[in-house]
């Protein structure tokens, strides 16, 4: 399977164009390619990083707890490959061309796919949003949203291998 992404992490800013690059790397879910840049000045790019209240807290869980029945609804147990993030790109494919926006709506599927792929990121990279050591940013709610605007399809595979890349290859 190859993916085409185009995304926001540590090594991607918007510059000018002669700063990006195009990467394919080969991963075990195919070969994925991205664009890169660097960013200008990174003084310049201010985070602020705040504790979840137990109110987000308690919203995450329940969206996590949803992931099940959202793969459940689109995907047919004879088509899910086990591997969640792959079963969630299907299901997202099949919601985004249902129409069926009445069981999931796009603010629920926005926070269903963001919290999977953040809890995944947070197993299996040790990061779901921001990383120090290597400096490293992610956006899996936004990331959704976009794809939901843009009518875009497998990419949930393509973000997390794309920052499982840049965890391993930006300098600590």
């Amino acid at each position: 399977m190859k993916h085409v992404v185009t995304i926001l992490l540590l090594t991607t800013a918007l510059s000018m164009a002669a700063d990006k690059k195009s990467v394919t790397i080969q991963t075990p879910s195919g070969e994925i390619t991205f664009t890169e840049g660097a960013i200008p000045n990174q003084k310049e790019f201010h985070d602020k990083v705040t504790e979840l209240t137990p109110e987000e807290r308690v919203a995450i869980e329940r969206d996590s707890q949803r992931v099940r029945a959202y793969i459940a609804a689109f995907v047919s147990t004879d088509r899910r490959t086990g591997d969640v993030l792959e079963d969630l790109d299907m299901a997202f494919s099949a919601w985004l061309k249902s129409g069926k926006r009445d069981a999931f709506t796009s603010n629920d599927v926005i926070r269903i796919v963001g919290c999977a792929l953040g809890s995944h990121a947070i197993q299996h990279l040790g990061v779901a949003l921001v990383a120090e050591q290597p400096l490293t940013r992610s956006y899996p709610f936004t990331s959704v949203q976009y794809r939901i605007d843009d009518e875009e399809t497998d990419f949930i595979v393509a973000l997390y291998r794309t920052l499982e890349y840049t965890m391993k290859t930006t300098k600590k």
